[in-house]
C-alpha cells in the first residue's frame, strides 16, 4: 500500500473520532473545515383567499332621484332621459360593471364606487340586469342586481328621406319623440302632429287631443260632452283640421279651437266605417245599407243609392278616395251574394264609374291617386303573402304586388311593407331597381304626403 493512501485514511479515522467520541464536558475544539450545508423545507404555497360575495340587495339605485328597491319596478314617463344612479358598497372594476349596462346609455363614473347612467327617451327597453360584478381588488364579487323600468303605452316616432333608409338609417333616431298610445292615433298627413282620441275598443276617458311633434305641446279639442265618448274615428282634413265622427260628426282646428258640429248622425247610427277626403272636403261614412257623404264646410249630407255591404266576414278598409275628391271606392256585396266586389262612384252625381270583383279583404287608398284592392295570392302557411292590385279610379288595372300590407310612395316609385312574422318591421324597395339584399328595419311605418316615412315603434292603434 502507498503511504498516500494511509495517511488518508488516517486523517478520516482521527475526525470521526473527534467528532463523535469527544469526552463529556469539553467543548468541541474548531472545525479547520467548511460547515456542512443545511437545507430548508420549502414554505407551503399561500393559499387564495375566497371573494366575498354581496347581494344584489346591497346596491343602491335611485331613478330620477327616488329610490328603486330590488324586486320593484318604476314606470317612467318616457318623454326625458331617465338619470339612473347605481351606488355599490367598494370600489369597483369599471369593465365588469359597464359590460351589463344597457348600449344606449351614456355611462360616467362619479368615483370608483359610483356610476350615472343616462338613457334616452327613444330607448324601448329600459330593463337590464347585472349578474355578476367585482370590485376593484377582486376580493369581492357583487351579485345579481335588477334594474326594471316600464314605459307607459306609447310609440316612438321618427322621420326619415327615403335616402337615408336606403343608406342604412336605423329607428329610432336621435332625437326621436315618444307619443303617449292610451289612446288611437292620427298624424297628420305632413308628420307633425297626431291626433289622440278614444274609440270603443280603447275607452280611456280622455278628451281628444292634439299633440305637436316639434314642441312636444299638448292642446285638448274642447268638444261638447256628447262628443266625449268613444268614437268611431278621429282623422285630418288636411294638415289644419281634424274631423271627429261618433253619432254626430265635428270639425275643429288644429290648434284646438273653432270646434263645431257639421252633421247629426243619430238618425243613422254610429257608422260601420268612414273616410275623410284627401282634400278634406268630405267625409264617407258607411253602414250595411247606406253611404253617405257628408260637406265638411256646409255639413250637407247626400246618400249614395243602392249601396249593400252586408258581406259576412268584413276585412280590410271599406272606403277609399281618389286624390281629388272627386270619386270613392266602395267594398259592397249582398248577402244572396256574399263574395265582395268594389263599386267606384262619382261622388257629385252617385253615377257607378265600374264595378270590380275580387274586395273580400278590402280596399286600400294610395297616395298615387290610386287604390289597390288585396286578394289572396295562393300562398300558404306561415310567412304567406298577399296580392294587391292597384287599380285607377276609372277601374283599370295599374300593378300586381305582392306583400303583407304593401303601400306606394306618392310618386309611385318606391313601396313600403310589413315583414312576416313576429315583431315588428318593414322593408323600402326602389321599384325601378330593386334590391333583394336591402335588410329590414325595426318599426312599422306609412307614407307621408311629401314622400317622406314616417316610422314608430311600440304598441299603439294608429291610423
Amino acid at each position: 500500500m502507498k503511504r498516500s493512501t494511509l495517511v488518508v485514511g488516517a486523517f478520516a479515522a482521527a475526525t470521526l473520532i473527534s467528532a463523535c467520541g469527544r469526552a463529556p464536558g469539553t467543548a468541541a475544539a474548531p472545525s479547520a473545515t467548511n460547515p456542512a450545508p443545511t437545507y430548508e423545507a420549502p414554505a407551503s404555497p399561500t393559499a387564495t383567499t375566497a371573494p366575498r360575495h354581496l347581494p344584489g340587495t346591497a346596491v343602491r339605485i335611485t331613478v330620477n332621484g327616488a329610490e328603486l328597491k330590488q324586486g320593484a319596478t318604476a314606470q317612467v314617463d318616457g318623454e326625458t332621459p331617465e338619470s339612473i344612479v347605481i351606488t355599490f358598497q367598494v370600489a369597483m372594476d369599471r369593465a365588469s360593471v359597464e359590460r351589463w349596462l344597457p348600449r344606449s346609455a351614456s355611462i360616467s363614473w362619479a368615483d370608483d364606487r359610483t356610476v350615472n347612467l343616462s338613457i334616452p327617451a327613444s330607448e324601448n327597453n329600459l330593463a337590464f340586469k347585472a349578474p355578476e360584478s367585482v370590485s376593484a381588488d377582486g376580493l369581492t364579487v357583487v351579485d345579481l342586481f335588477f334594474v326594471v323600468l316600464t314605459l307607459p303605452p306609447s310609440i316612438v316616432v321618427s322621420t326619415y328621406s327615403v335616402d337615408e333608409l336606403l343608406a342604412g338609417a336605423r329607428s329610432p333616431r336621435e332625437p326621436a319623440v315618444r307619443v303617449s298610445a292610451v289612446d288611437t292615433l292620427s298624424f297628420s298627413p305632413d308628420g307633425r302632429k297626431v291626433l289622440m282620441y278614444q274609440t270603443a275598443s280603447r275607452p280611456t276617458g280622455h278628451a281628444p287631443r292634439i299633440f305637436d311633434l316639434r314642441s312636444h305641446a299638448t292642446v285638448t279639442l274642447p268638444v261638447p260632452p256628447e262628443a266625449s265618448g268613444p268614437l268611431i274615428l278621429g282623422g285630418w282634413a288636411g294638415n289644419d283640421r281634424v274631423v271627429l265622427v261618433g253619432d254626430a260628426v265635428w270639425v275643429g282646428a288644429a290648434d284646438g279651437s273653432a270646434v263645431r258640429k257639421v252633421a247629426d248622425l243619430r238618425a243613422l247610427g254610429a257608422p260601420q266605417t268612414v273616410a275623410v277626403s284627401p282634400l278634406g272636403s268630405s267625409l264617407a261614412l258607411g253602414w250595411s245599407d247606406n253611404l253617405v257623404i257628408v260637406g265638411l264646410g256646409s255639413g250637407s249630407i247626400r246618400m249614395i243609392a243602392d249601396h249593400h255591404d252586408q258581406c259576412p266576414n268584413q276585412s280590410g278598409a271599406r272606403l277609399a278616395w281618389s286624390n281629388d275628391d272627386v270619386r270613392l271606392a266602395a267594398v259592397e256585396c249582398d248577402p244572396s251574394a256574399p263574395k265582395a266586389q268594389a263599386r267606384i262612384v262619382d261622388v257629385a252625381s252617385g253615377r257607378t264609374v265600374r264595378t270590380l270583383d275580387g274586395a273580400d279583404l278590402g280596399v286600400t287608398s294610395l297616395l298615387t291617386g290610386d287604390f289597390a284592392l288585396a286578394r289572396e295570392s295562393g300562398e300558404q302557411g306561415e310567412g304567406s303573402r298577399l296580392l294587391f292590385v292597384v287599380f285607377s279610379f276609372d277601374g283599370i288595372e295599374k300593378e300586381r304586388y305582392m306583400g303583407h300590407a304593401p303601400s306606394l310612395s306618392p310618386d309611385g316609385r318606391y313601396l313600403l311593407d310589413g315583414t312576416c312574422c313576429a315583431g315588428e318591421g318593414f322593408v323600402l324597395t326602389d321599384l325601378r331597381a330593386p334590391d333583394p339584399s336591402q335588410p329590414a328595419i325595426g318599426g312599422r311605418a306609412m307614407w307621408l304626403a311629401d314622400g317622406r316615412v314616417l316610422v314608430f315603434q311600440g304598441t299603439a292603434g294608429v291610423r
